[in-house]
């Protein structure tokens, strides 16, 4: 039975606590599904014992042409004028029908409606059925009339083999193996319905009680909850937007988690009864327990699956129990979701989830399916048009990996996982879906490229292997940005940035002259990017730790302008694509290059301030993409040195939100004279205003060092040393000023990064005695 506690006040207040009927041996713990959804299992249970076999499935005929039964053989006509049953005699006429069920991690309660042993109870209360070959067995405990007129265990558990689920109205049919009698009792179906205001008996293992407890009780309701329940009604009655909307929403769940018709009484139902009976006063079985429903005052109501559900689904018997193979392709499923994973702007990962907490990954990894809007997500799983080499399925406490081995479109070999996630057991499934074991591969780890075909095998590696990642190139409009959201970053009242988010990647596309996005609606995003009307002049992309920026330096419509920053660093490793003297020139630079934007710089500033911190922008003074050893900080913190004498005036400290300075005055020019007047108003305003005159400065952020030179002590900067990691790596690089500003110095590359022999000879030695004092040995060139 499952319990529901509802609060319909906002929308954000849809939460559904459900407790099954079928108890659980485990904790009460919460599992996010849908909203603020969470589920409470309470209860006992049992499993086979350690090391029980389950013999074949015995091959009996279930009716005497050896076909499959109608459901009308079992149904039985309420006589016109018959009173009701005692309720003691109805006890002891159903009492034997009724049966214990228990599953690996629940249990609950049957009911015989067929011969030879065929039980009908809810679906969550055989969810976490063991696997036997893909088929699902269940234990089943039949009962004895005591000494005391009560029901007791005859303590005998017997294989039962579940033969046909239905998640969605939460009906299963089992076969015991070995009855204990072939006469004994069946509750036959109603021919009618029930009514509301009709006398009706209840019956199950509620773990509030004792086992076998019966439930005297009437008919309060009947009807599909998303249509009749009254708190939805509420909604539903108003004529606002939002009302309208959080109605269907309701409307929607409730069909998803709760369908068909549905029996509301006045038997007191608990964890445990799931499966029970639901009989008339003539003991004909017109629903079967299922769930109560509760609000925040605790106030609660039961409900049963309906007769005419029940009906329908026992229209046929299937003769032998279903092959339960782990399909990733889900009927009806209830959330899917396309992913970029590789960020090259096309979908290549879909996400699955099920009815009965099953979990799906499909991976196409030769990125062969063609491009389709995300609206159309449903139409081409259901035609099987994403074509994955590697699925991953997970359903309760069971894994799974799929692979298609021969690159023909099917996934035909099935591994299950063990609690190790090491292979447990493998199978190659025909186009059928029938399952045969086999022996192939299953020495190799659960995730092996060698599965999959040639082409497909890096990927495989980027996504499933640690060793690897995701370091190719990223699209500069990945696809998570088709499902993004627009904002307004520089608070002008306009639309001009897109946002996309996945678990660790975050994208912002910039569209600084505010053309692309203005008056545009959500659900026309995606059209904008598919159809390449977008027109962003940057765009930002964030993967684990790396960090992409692409621009449109020429206004073309096109970025086409890409770095690439060291791990967890806002400092160029990388250029995009890496070619050519100008992208190596760029290793060592900051990523947010402002001054590519020309006119257009101050108006991404105002944008980028709500995004990064201002140390990774590049601002107005800074020489050639790199950060000014002084002018680049952002309220500072200022540190002078000292000595016994007093203050020193020739190395000063700055460091503000990561970015930090060690600047040194090698000919010791500063604050003399007059000029120690300028201290006077603090060293930080000192050093803003520039009566500080360093000759040498060694500045850093995460990820990399700068070790700037002003080699003739005309107050300019006209070297700069760099070096950036990048992973494993070392990246270096280096700058000299000429006559047209900065470029790349081949010739200073190799070296350690405070060298001496840069400054005029008569400053070396002055320069090595303050630089061994504040540097590290390995930083400093060996003397000449």
């Amino acid at each position: 039975m499952k319990q529901v506690v509802r609060s319909w006040v906002t929308l954000a207040a849809l939460a559904v606590a459900a407790s099954a009927c079928g108890g659980s041996s485990e904790e009460p713990s919460d599992e996010a599904t849908s909203g603020a959804e969470r589920i409470e299992e309470t209860g006992s249970m049992a499993t086979l014992a350690e090391g029980q076999e389950a013999p074949d499935f015995p091959q009996r005929p279930i009716a005497e042409a050896g076909g499959h039964p109608h459901v009308a053989g079992l149904l039985r006509p309420r006589a016109a004028d018959a009173p009701p049953a005692d309720t003691r005699e109805l006890y002891h006429a159903l009492a034997p029908a009724t049966v214990i069920v228990r599953s690996t991690h629940s249990m609950g309660t049957g009911v015989i409606v067929g011969p030879d042993g065929l039980i009908l109870t809810n679906n969550h209360v055989i969810e976490s059925a063991e696997l036997d070959g893909f088929r699902r067995r269940v234990t089943v405990e039949f009962g004895r009339m005591g000494d005391t007129g009560s029901m007791v265990p005859d303590g005998e558990q017997r294989t039962a083999w579940v033969l046909e689920t239905d998640p969605s109205r939460d009906l299963a049919l089992l076969r015991v193996e070995e009855p204990p009698d072939a006469d004994a009792p069946i509750v036959a179906l109603a021919a009618e319905d029930p009514t509301p205001g009709e006398t009706v008996i209840c019956l199950g293992h509620g773990n509030v009680g004792m086992v076998w407890a019966i439930r005297r009780c009437q008919v309060q309701a009947t009807g599909r909850l998303e249509e009749t329940y009254a708190r939805l009604q509420a909604v539903c009655g108003s004529e606002e937007s939002l009302s309208q909307l959080m109605c269907r929403q309701m409307r929607e769940h409730m069909d998803g988690r709760m369908h068909g018709l549905m029996v509301q009484s006045s038997c007191v139902l608990a964890p445990g009864d799931s499966g029970g009976p639901l009989v008339d006063g003539q003991g004909n079985l017109v629903g079967l327990n299922v769930m109560t429903i509760r609000n925040e005052q605790n106030q609660h109501s039961n409900f049963h699956v309906h007769a005419r559900e029940i009906r329908d689904f026992l229209r046929v018997v299937p003769e032998e129990p279903a092959q339960h193979v782990p399909t990733p392709y889900l009927e009806e499923p209830l959330a899917t979701q396309a992913s970029d994973l590789d960020l090259d702007g096309r979908w290549d990962t879909v996400a699955l989830r099920g009815r009965d907490r099953t979990m799906v990954r499909l991976h196409d990894l030769d990125q062969d399916t063609p491009d389709f809007p995300l609206e159309d997500l449903s139409q081409v799983l259901e035609e099987r048009r994403f074509d994955a080499e590697v699925a991953m399925v997970s359903r309760g406490h069971d894994n799974y990996v799929w692979y298609d081995t021969d690159a023909d479109g099917r996934l035909d070999l099935l591994l299950t996982l063990n609690r190790t996630q090491g292979v447990e057991a493998a199978h190659t499934v025909d186009a059928e879906g029938r399952a045969r074991e086999t022996n192939e591969g299953r020495s190799q780890p659960a995730l092996s490229s060698a599965r999959v075909p040639a082409p497909a095998r890096p990927r495989f590696e980027a996504i499933f292997d640690d060793s690897h990642g995701f370091r190719d190139d990223p699209s500069p409009l990945p696809g998570l940005l088709r499902r993004g959201i627009p904002m307004d970053s520089d608070r002008d009242g306009s639309f001009d940035t897109l946002r996309g988010d996945r678990v660790f990647v975050h994208a912002l596309a910039f569209d600084v002259d505010q053309d692309s996005l203005q008056g545009l609606r959500p659900n026309q995003i995606e059209g904008l990017l598919r159809e390449g009307r977008f027109d962003p002049e940057v765009s930002l992309i964030r993967r684990g730790p790396f960090l992409w920026a692409f621009y449109d330096r020429d206004g073309d419509g096109e970025l086409e302008a890409g770095l690439r920053t060291a791990a967890a660093s806002a400092v160029v490793a990388a250029a995009v694509p890496a070619e050519g003297a100008e992208a190596r020139a760029l290793a060592g630079t900051l990523v947010m290059r402002a001054d590519w934007l020309g006119e257009s710089a101050e108006a991404w500033g105002r944008m980028l301030h709500h995004h990064v911190p201002n140390t990774w922008v590049i601002h107005e003074g800074d020489t050639a993409g790199l950060p000014d050893p002084l002018t680049h900080h952002d309220e500072p913190t200022a540190r002078a040195s000292y000595t016994e004498d007093g203050w020193e005036n020739h190395v000063v400290s700055l460091e503000s939100r990561g970015f930090t300075t060690t600047a040194v005055d090698v000919d010791r020019s500063s604050f003399r004279g007059r000029g120690r007047r300028h201290l006077s108003d603090g060293l930080e305003q000192a050093v803003s205003e520039g009566h500080f005159a360093p000759d040498f400065a060694m500045s850093g952020m995460p990820g990399a060092t700068w070790a700037w030179y002003d080699t003739d002590l005309d107050g300019a900067w006209d070297v700069v040393l760099a070096r950036v990691v990048d992973g494993g790596e070392m990246v270096r690089n280096a700058w000299r000023r000429g006559e047209e500003g900065f470029a790349r110095d081949e010739a200073l590359i190799e070296g350690r990064l405070v060298r001496p022999s840069l400054f005029e000879r008569r400053h070396r030695r002055r320069f090595r005695a303050l630089a061994e004092s504040l540097f590290a040995e390995d930083e400093i060139e060996e003397a000449e």
